[in-house]
């Protein structure tokens, strides 16, 4: 029981630290409202699903779908972009070189891409 708070609380502060992220992000937005070159929010979920795993992807779906929503998208638009986003970031979390050696596990020092399980 303990666990499941845990990852509720820590699902919740993803979410708001991804939709905090997303609308600092918008502050350089260039073409119109919602396209901007820097995108922190991607950061902060990449760096929190490697280190804490794709428990917490749901933070990432909900920060990105309540973003997209005070833009002005539709309900429907807004999870299908937030569904996008997570996954992007989701995905990322098994493709980072040196991952198993940042997160303390056995791999040898020479397998940099995750080549040697």
């Amino acid at each position: 029981m303990r666990a499941v708070l845990r990852d509720v609380a820590a699902n919740l502060a993803l979410a708001a630290a991804y939709f905090g992220t997303a609308k600092l992000g918008l502050v350089f937005a260039l073409f119109g409202p919602n396209v901007s070159l820097i995108w922190p929010a991607s950061g902060i979920a990449v760096a929190v699903l490697v280190l804490a795993g794709l428990r917490l992807f749901p933070g990432v779906a909900i920060g990105a779908f309540l973003a997209n929503l005070t833009l002005g998208s539709p309900p429907l638009t807004a999870a299908v972009i937030a569904l996008g986003a997570a996954l992007a970031d989701g995905r990322r979390n098994h493709r980072v070189p040196g991952r198993h050696a940042a997160l303390g596990s056995k791999a040898r020092s020479d397998d940099r891409y995750g080549e040697n399980h």
